[in-house]
């Protein structure tokens, strides 16, 4: 947008301008061989806030890619560190293993002379289907919908609508600005660099709305789910709709127990004595 209004920049210099803490009265002391760098209040009047800049920062870093590690296996592998091993007890560890055309998913014991590994996608089956026998006892029903009077859904259901109709129009504003920058291209306004570079910011906007707009929608489907409660809302349902720390406080509600080494099956689901009083398994 500041390119269409004449501005004239090359994208790194925009970077660096964005990052330069002088535009809110700090100016920044380099490090030399007795002294670390230093941040020192400027004598001019700062253009704009240190909360705002900050706040900018803050918003720079959250859109850098994130490696995936630990957190992001755990996505793969919900059940890891809940398993022990059926030959020596041990807890079981996760790993993907490539094959010729594909990566397989395993649980597998840490111990190279142990023989425990087993397949994932077979183990997480075993255990989704455990959890679509788990049901709420009538009596949590009633309380349920005493505690929605209080909550009072429809008044959430309402903002959430809101929240995604903003968002929804904002995406519709972006894709309205990256046509009217295909426009100055073709009609020679901006040269193909130019263009790219606006078509890449308005990009990373729009995949920063369609985030926010997942997790609008998401909150409606739980929501949702809320209120039809008395419907036949179940334990595995609330699973499905869950992040990576959502699953894993179910899986530490319904914890997976052994394993049958054999037909690659679960045993029953162990469930603490205070949970045991409000649920029930079907057969």
């Amino acid at each position: 947008m500041a390119v269409l209004d004449g501005f004239q920049c090359s994208r790194n210099n925009f970077w660096k301008l964005l990052r330069n803490p002088i535009y809110c009265g700090i100016v920044v002391v380099p490090a030399n061989k007795d002294e670390d760098s230093q941040f020192i209040k400027a004598v001019h009047e700062p253009l704009i806030s240190e909360k705002l800049f900050n706040d900018v920062q803050i918003l720079l870093k959250s859109r850098r890619k994130k490696k995936s590690g630990y957190g992001g296996s755990k996505a793969l592998f919900p059940l890891r560190g809940y398993l022990a091993c059926p030959w020596c007890s041990n807890r079981l560890t996760a790993s993907e293993s490539c094959g010729r055309r594909f990566k397989y998913r395993y649980y597998h014991c840490y111990q190279n002379n142990c023989k425990g590994r087993f397949r994932a996608d077979i183990i997480d089956k075993f255990y989704e289907d455990q959890l679509k026998k788990v049901r709420l006892i009538p009596e949590v029903y009633e309380l349920f919908d005493l505690v929605l009077e209080d909550e009072n859904i429809q008044i959430a259901k309402k903002t959430y609508i809101k929240d995604r109709n903003e968002i929804r129009n904002e995406i519709s504003n972006q894709q309205t600005l990256i046509t009217k920058a295909r426009k100055l291209l073709v009609s020679g306004k901006i040269d193909i660099t130019d263009f790219l570079d606006l078509k890449n910011e308005y990009g990373q906007m729009l995949e920063c709305l369609n985030v926010q707009l997942q997790a609008v929608e998401i909150k409606l489907s739980d929501n949702k789910n809320a209120a039809l409660l008395n419907n036949g809302f179940n334990i595995f349902q609330s699973y499905q709709h869950q992040d990576d720390a959502g699953r894993a406080v179910l899986v530490d509600f319904f914890r997976p127990s052994s394993i049958n080494p054999f037909d690659i099956t679960l045993g029953p689901l162990r469930i603490g004595d205070a949970l045991s009083k409000v649920v029930k398994i079907e057969s």
